[in-house]
């Protein structure tokens, strides 16, 4: 009696499954981090696509930055300093992000508050982020810090950003 007892206790808490294989699937989050720079000697800046130099803000329609890396980590993926990055964005919400050896594309709100992931790589890797926790935790988009730069390419005056993204992504 007491083994039907226990076994009967042992399946309401998860420990066996009758199956013989676990209930409960285990979902393992990893902490991302980029800092980017696309202004000054970081980069060209950031332009509207096809419109020359004609300057992309935060809430441009459509935008491209090109800059570069000044720190990250994830895994053991080196996110190297002065590394060539990009973000381009549309007026659809898209935004891919990306530099050597990495790759998201996702969605962001017009306010940039946030980055859902649905299609990244890393290494060769598929990673996405969460949809359903706050941003920045696990299970939830990143979090999406943006900052407008102004700066001057000898006489000329031209828009930069810096682009923080920070929170957990998962495999695929």
């Amino acid at each position: 009696m007491r083994l039907l007892t226990l076994l009967a206790l042992m399946l309401a808490l998860g420990v066996v499954s009758a199956g013989g294989a676990s209930a409960r699937t285990q979902t393992h989050w990893i902490h991302f981090y980029v800092h980017m720079n696309a202004y000054g000697h970081w980069g060209t800046g950031c332009h509207v696509p096809g419109k020359g130099d004609e300057a992309a803000y935060w809430d441009s329609p459509e935008g491209y930055c090109s800059g570069s890396m000044e720190e990250g980590q994830f895994l053991h993926h080196h996110f190297a300093h002065s590394t060539h990055v990009s973000w381009r964005w549309n007026g659809h919400g898209g935004l891919s992000v990306g530099g050597t050896g990495w790759l998201l594309k996702g969605l962001k709100p017009h306010n940039w508050f946030t980055f859902k992931v649905f299609d990244g790589s890393i290494d060769g890797v598929s990673y996405v982020s969460g949809t359903t926790a706050a941003p920045g935790h696990p299970d939830g988009p990143l979090y999406v810090t943006l900052t407008s730069k102004l700066f001057y390419s000898g006489i000329q005056r031209q828009q930069g950003q810096v682009l923080d993204l920070q929170g957990y992504l998962r495999a695929n």
